[in-house]
């Protein structure tokens, strides 16, 4: 089996110091806990507070690193054994190889590592709803939590495509994204509207779902690509 590994670098930019926290892809923790996804109540597992505690200072906020249990428990060594070491501003994805092999056992399971959305279509949506400024996609980008957004593409042209370069790094595009009631919750107030999920049912349903952006991963290949993500700070004091 192939030492497949994660590795969430975590960079200060205000000093030079970092710290690493290392996952091991095909190893698994062994505290259970349950949630919820999607409405959906699921069993899963948490690390520990040593990955818990670095994350949560770096983003301001409490989190809990979880991962779906995998299907066949009997095919997957789990153990709690994480290598960390090394605080920051960039977080960065090494060795992300095989990511179409993940445990994937209901609706909500992994389809890619990355939710891409296309800039277009976006304002197409908003031009739906009929706001004034069709341009400000900022309030649909918090209700459909994307990681990427791209420009350059006519919209929902992102349905057809079947690879795409992100920064000079292959990704494929590995499906369509199946939007739930989610996207209907406002995140300032936690009260559930009617859009844009009743609108998106009008023109992007396809069989029981309604799709809206696609799932992309790096393509698999013999060399290592590493995927810079870069967050602002909100945690200053004002």
């Amino acid at each position: 089996m192939n030492n497949r590994i994660v590795i969430l670098k975590l960079n200060d930019n205000d000093n030079n110091n970092y710290e690493t926290i290392e996952f091991k892809i095909d190893e698994y923790p062994i505290q259970s806990l349950e949630n919820k996804i999607c409405g959906r109540e699921h069993d899963s597992l948490v690390y520990g507070n040593d990955v818990n505690e670095k994350l949560s200072n770096f983003l301001g906020i409490s989190v809990k690193v979880i991962r779906r249990k995998p299907f066949n428990n009997n095919n997957i060594n789990i153990n709690n054994n994480l290598n960390n070491s090394n605080n920051s501003k960039n977080i960065e994805l090494n060795n992300l190889n095989n990511c179409k092999n993940q445990s994937s056992y209901s609706n909500e399971g992994n389809k890619g590592l990355f939710l891409v959305l296309n800039k277009s279509s976006l304002i197409d949506l908003n031009k739906r709803l009929g706001l004034n400024d069709i341009t400000n996609i900022e309030w649909l980008i918090d209700r459909m939590r994307p990681n990427i957004v791209i420009e350059g593409l006519e919209e929902y042209e992102e349905d057809e495509i079947k690879s795409i370069y992100i920064n000079n790094i292959p990704f494929q595009i590995n499906s369509q994204c199946s939007r739930c009631t989610m996207i209907c919750i406002n995140p300032n107030t936690l009260i559930q509207e009617e859009e844009p999920l009743r609108t998106l049912y009008s023109y992007r349903r396809f069989g029981n779902g309604v799709l809206f952006g696609v799932y992309a991963s790096p393509f698999t290949t013999t060399n290592q690509y590493s995927i810079q993500l870069n967050f602002n700070n909100t945690n200053n004091n004002e």
